[in-house]
């Protein structure tokens, strides 16, 4: 689908992205705000910049694992989206991905993750509980300014977080060992 292609519908209420679509270009759906749901298909590979900024209606966006990248902005000032599961096969959370989605309240970040931008998730003010990946490798100390109800941070990473500030409620990190399996070398 391409760039612009229903930016400001704001009447559109539900989508359906047809399977013979690879990719969702820039600004596809941004400012369509009566915009309740979206179904994303296993065909689509790529969502691009700020697709669905400024959908305020939408609430849950569920990113099938065939998405290998997901645009800078794509859902910033999406200030209903209470529930995103993320594609297993994205490595980086690109700058202001989730800017200002001011009712997301828990996120867990896929093991495929090695990269959270700057701003990825500025201003999520209901935000208070995330998930953080072992496979995580670079983690922007700008990526959680003004998560002002970041209470609880599950680090699966033996490389730490540089950075915490503006977090007031902050209260526990938690670090998790994690074990590994030994390989069965039977003969």
């Amino acid at each position: 689908i391409g760039n612009c292609t229903f930016n400001e519908c704001t009447s559109l209420e539900t989508f359906k992205i047809p399977k013979s679509v690879e990719s969702i270009g820039d600004n596809c759906f941004s400012k369509c705000s009566a915009l309740k749901e979206i179904i994303i298909p296993d065909s689509v590979n790529q969502i691009g910049d700020n697709c669905f900024m400024e959908c305020s209606a939408l609430t849950k966006i569920i990113i099938p694992d065939s998405v290998k990248q997901i645009g800078d902005g794509c859902f910033s000032n999406c200030s209903s989206l209470t529930y995103v599961k993320l594609s297993r096969s994205i490595s980086i959370i690109s700058p202001f991905c989730f800017k200002k989605c001011c009712s997301l309240p828990k996120l867990i970040i896929p093991e495929s993750v090695t990269t959270i931008r700057s701003g990825a998730f500025v201003n999520c003010t209901k935000l208070s509980n995330l998930s953080i990946p072992f496979s995580l490798m670079k983690f922007s100390p700008k990526s959680l300014i003004k998560c002002r109800s970041l209470k609880e941070i599950g680090v699966y990473s033996a490389h730490g977080i540089p950075l915490f500030r503006d977090f007031f409620k902050l209260r526990r990190i938690k670090f998790v060992e994690i074990a590994y399996p030994f390989e069965n070398n039977a003969h």
